[in-house]
This record gives structure tokens, C-alpha cells and sequence, in this order.
């Protein structure tokens, strides 16, 4: 089944639904301080222009050893490159008809998973057009390209195959008023692109009112063209059994935890039955990313601070809810991107940050000190500014050996 057909097939229950109750039309109201800051474009480079910080520019030698091999994703720039902890590159991938990346990430038997968009050769370069999906082997070189709205991230499943976010627009006056709503699909591809299933985040949470309440979100107006970002999803990721396990039975095995950027939480949803499990995060967090399920059955989420101005890495109980583990800058706002941003707990111990619009990346000890960091050493053609970094990814030591050892021989960064 193709994504257009999902997609028509979730219309359809979409439209079916459209009688049901919701708390307050966005029509009715005013536009908030949190919608002009949503609406606001996402930053392609990290000033000031005399920033001239690049590559590595602290290294702890005290810090642990099994985070030595990174991946990081430069926006624009758009180019990934595999390095060691001392900022060497290692791999080096490309796309030359990538506008931008938004995420590489690497999969079990070496290959590359390249998500961005296009150039386009008709019309303007628009943030919905040219989205897609490519494939490199795990010599480097293009296996296939999905020409498809699949956006923000992309992880590998058990069985091979991999999950990804794509977007459709649906028409639900009592959410939108006269403007369209965006809702966010997880959707389950094969390794060759084709769309195998798909989830809306729309009808989950409408299927569970009294678990979630839909938090209003205001139109925004891009090239003429109004419509109301719900979700804004930005981070998908596999439940497995092993984490089950260690969540105490909170979330089963085949669970997917999205991240809502427009919502301010995390939600937690059965793929098997699309039935919303858990959610944390309105009142608390502030435009989140990069939720994740730890091996202690804790939740670490990246907490932008839209609003807020200062950004803060969390560890959350989610058994009841409370934060158990907090890192943010001294003072806070020498910490903060307000797009973006990921965070990764590290086998020991430490945690790994990525500050996105200020193109850095850094490593923290659980008491907070900064052991390790680095900046995008790439600059965007039309500013001159250093680019912005997408994520930063800590390798597992076996893969990235596989990475390395399959690398073409014509070319030692490719």
C-alpha cells in the first residue's frame, strides 16, 4: 500500500470523526506568544558570523572511552560524517541534490539511512516539497531514494525494516477553523522505501480523551498558504523487549514513543491496536525533541524551552511522572537551541547533547560537567555562518568498525 493510500484511508476516518468533541476551535481565539514562537522558521545556521569555534574544542581524557566514535547530521551544509573524539572524520556521506538533511542514521549491517529534501527545479523551495528518503549501501554509494513527506527521523526495527514520520493535511473545522491541520504519521517502510503501514497521531490521541488532551495550536501563515501544526513530531522510536523490561511493565514490547513539539509531551502508543499508553509533558515541557526509553525504564527527553528561553536535558520517572534528572547550562541561557536539539545517555554514564542552532555538540558527567565538545565545522555557503547540527550520535564501537572497514577504496571519507 502506498503512503498516498494511507494517507486517503486516514482522511477518511479523519473526516468521519470530525463531529467529535474538542476543547477549543483555534478559530476562536487570539494568537499566543507560543504560536508566533512556533511559527517562527527554523534556523540553517549558527552565528554570530565571528564565532570562529569549530571541531573539537574540549576533550576530557577522564571521560569514558565507549562514546569515541560519533555520527553527526549538518543541516546545511548537508553532509554526515562519521569522527573519532579527537574531531577526525572517519566517513564522510553526500547527496548532491540534497536542499537539506535532516537526519543520517546509521543501520546494523553498515548502510546509511539519509532523510532531507531535494533541490527542487520547479517552483520555490518549499519546506513540504521535495521530502525524501535515501538509502546508501554500506560501501557509500546510492542504493534508492522514497520521494516522500516523510520528515525529522528515522529509526531501524528488529525485523529490518524501518519507521519513520511523514505528514498529510486533513480539514477539521473544529481544530482548525478554516485552515487545514497537519497531522503527523508514523509510518512503518520496507528496505527498498515502499510503505508497508501507518499510524495517525491524530486519531490515537482522539481515541483516548480521557488520556490526552489535545493542546490548542494557532494557523500559521507560510508563502500564503495557512495551516495548523498540531503535533509536529519530531522523534519516533522502537519499544523493544529488553526496555519493556526495564520500564517494570509500564510500556510492553512493540510500544512506539513519539515526541511532540506542538503538544509539549511524549506519548507512548501500541502499534499493534494504536492504543495511547502513556504521555507526560503539557505544563512541564517547553517545544520537546528526542524522547527516549532508557535501559533503567526511565524516560531522557530534550527540552527546547521555547518559551522559556533556556534549554534542559530530562530524566523523568514515568511511573509517576517526576523528574529525576536535570541538566541545564550555567547560567541557563548559555544553553539553548529553540529548534531541534537531541540528547543520548551513553554507556558510561554520560550524557550526549546536542545544541543544534548554535551548531554544537557536548558531552556532560552526571554532575553536569561539560567533558567533552565540538562544533559543526562546516560553514553554510550563503551566510558564511557556521551550520547548524541536526543530531550527534554516539557510535557503538562494533558498528562503527563495520562502517569504517566498508568504506569505498576510492574514496576514504565516502
Amino acid at each position: 500500500m502506498t503512503l498516498r493510500a494511507v494517507s486517503l484511508a486516514c482522511v477518511i476516518i479523519a473526516a468521519a470523526c470530525a463531529g467529535c468533541r474538542h476543547s477549543e476551535r483555534v478559530a476562536d481565539r487570539a494568537p499566543t506568544r507560543a504560536d508566533e514562537l512556533r511559527s517562527l522558521p527554523y534556523a540553517a545556521t549558527a552565528g554570530p558570523a565571528d564565532d570562529a569555534r569549530r571541531g573539537v574544542t574540549r576533550i576530557d581524557e577522564l571521560a569514558p572511552a565507549d562514546a569515541t566514535v560519533l555520527l553527526y547530521s549538518s543541516r546545511r551544509p548537508p553532509v554526515a560524517e562519521l569522527i573519532d573524539r579527537t574531531g577526525r572524520t572517519l566517513r564522510r556521506w553526500s547527496d548532491p541534490r540534497a536542499r537539506y538533511l535532516v537526519r543520517a542514521q546509521p543501520l546494523g549491517d553498515g548502510s546509511l539511512a539519509w532523510l532531507g529534501a531535494e533541490i527542487l527545479d520547479d517552483g520555490p523551495q518549499d519546506e513540504d516539497r521535495g521530502r525524501y528518503l535515501l538509502m546508501f549501501r554500506p560501501d557509500g554509494t546510492p542504493s534508492w531514494r522514497a520521494r516522500q513527506p516523510f520528515h525529522h527521523d528515522i529509526v531501524e526495527l528488529p525485523d529490518g525494516s524501518l519507521l519513520t514520520l511523514a505528514f498529510r493535511h486533513v480539514e477539521l473545522p473544529e481544530l482548525g477553523g478554516d485552515a487545514p491541520v497537519r497531522d503527523d504519521l508514523v509510518v512503518r517502510v520496507d528496505r527498498a522505501g515502499r510503505v508497508l503501514e501507518s499510524r495517525s497521531l491524530l486519531e490515537i490521541v482522539r481515541a483516548a480523551p480521557g488520556r490526552f488532551r489535545l493542546q490548542p495550536v494557532g494557523a500559521r501563515t507560510r508563502r500564503g498558504r495557512r495551516t495548523v501544526d498540531l503535533f509536529h513530531a519530531n522523534t519516533v522510536r522502537w519499544i523493544d523487549a529488553p526496555a519493556s523490561r526495564a520500564s517494570r511493565g509500564l510500556f510492553a514490547s512493540g510500544s512506539v514513543m513519539v515526541t511532540s513539539r506542538h503538544q509539549n509531551a511524549v506519548l507512548v502508543f501500541s502499534w499493534e491496536d494504536s492504543e495511547l499508553v502513556w504521555s507526560w509533558g503539557p505544563g512541564e515541557l517547553d517545544g520537546p525533541h528526542d524522547a527516549q526509553l532508557l535501559d533503567s525504564g526511565r524516560v531522557l527527553v530534550f527540552d527546547n524551552g521555547l518559551e522559556r528561553g533556556w534549554s534542559r536535558v530530562l530524566e523523568i520517572e514515568p511511573s509517576t511522572g517526576t523528574i529525576a534528572w536535570e541538566y541545564r547550562g550555567d547560567p541557563p541561557e548559555s544553553f539553548f537551541t529553540r529548534s531541534r536539539g537531541t540528547c543520548q545517555r551513553l554507556p558510561g554514564g554520560n550524557t550526549l547533547i546536542t545544541e543544534s542552532a548554535r551548531g554544537r555538540a557536548f558531552e556532560v558527567s552526571p554532575d553536569g560537567r561539560v567533558v567533552w565538545e565540538f562544533f559543526n565545522p562546516h560553514n553554510d555557503a550563503s551566510s558564511g555562518e557556521r551550520g547548524t547540527i541536526g543530531r550527534m550520535l554516539a557510535i557503538p564501537r562494533a558498528l562503527a568498525d563495520r562502517i569504517i572497514e566498508r568504506r569505498s577504496d576510492a574514496d576514504p571519507t565516502r
